[in-house]
């Protein structure tokens, strides 16, 4: 897993919730879980809007991560023997790196966390089952964006001298993201089917808003990340000047 992230997922489950809301039946909903629905789903729209006006500065987050990499490892594998490059050791720091630009990347998203974190934890729930959905995705989403980025220049070492190994520095950050990462997808499906549950089709056209916002998000932070991506790659694998 490399780009695979939280916000990879929102398109097609802003999508799905879409569909979902049009088939609904309000009148099954208790009045108390429609307004929070309503509250939820703006909370949500401003969430994604703010993200949106941070791309630059998530941008530049990943820029300045590439640069320390330059100062800290630049050329670390450019001896590495061309047997190796295809090692699970090698693929595994792949992913490591592209975990890592995504942590400094979605670091932006944090303020905007925050607010709607506030905003869903003062909604309130006819069941004890959806008040927990809406807690629980609240967890996954802060656990996830309080990962730390890992010391990747160290791991990028251990490989070059030892590249039949992963590291262990790789293998524990490997460990901490990847759970969390799966953890905030799944949470977040949850929490869209609950406003999905109890959003009438009036909330039809703030849902599409919500949908564009995503779709704009996804594909700019994707392209983001990816190029850091290869530039890092690119960092560590080219002979030092």
């Amino acid at each position: 897993m490399t780009i695979d992230r939280l916000h990879a997922w929102m398109l097609a489950l802003t999508a799905a919730l879409a569909a979902v809301a049009l088939l609904a039946a309000p009148a099954l909903a208790a009045q108390i879980d429609m307004a929070s629905d309503r509250a939820a789903l703006a909370a949500y729209d401003k969430y994604m809007s703010s993200l949106n006006a941070g791309i630059t500065a998530a941008s530049h987050r990943d820029d300045a991560f590439a640069a320390s990499v330059r100062k800290g490892c630049a050329g670390v594998l450019s001896s590495l023997p061309p047997d190796r490059v295809d090692s699970p050791a090698v693929f595994d720091l792949g992913d490591e790196i592209g975990d890592d630009v995504a942590v400094e990347f979605d670091t932006q998203a944090v303020p905007a966390f925050t607010k709607l974190s506030s905003a869903l934890r003062r909604l309130r729930w006819s069941s004890s089952a959806a008040a927990n959905t809406v807690a629980a995705v609240i967890a996954a989403m802060r656990a996830s964006l309080a990962i730390k980025p890992s010391g990747l220049c160290a791991d990028a070492r251990a490989v070059a001298s030892a590249p039949a190994s992963e590291p262990a520095g790789t293998r524990r950050f490997l460990s901490v993201y990847a759970p969390a990462a799966r953890a905030a997808r799944r949470r977040l499906t949850a929490f869209l089917g609950v406003l999905g549950r109890f959003a009438p089709s009036s909330e039809a056209g703030l849902i599409a808003t919500v949908d564009r916002l995503v779709s704009r998000y996804q594909s700019a932070s994707s392209t983001d990340q990816g190029d850091a991506s290869d530039q890092i790659i690119s960092i560590l694998g080219s002979a030092a000047p």
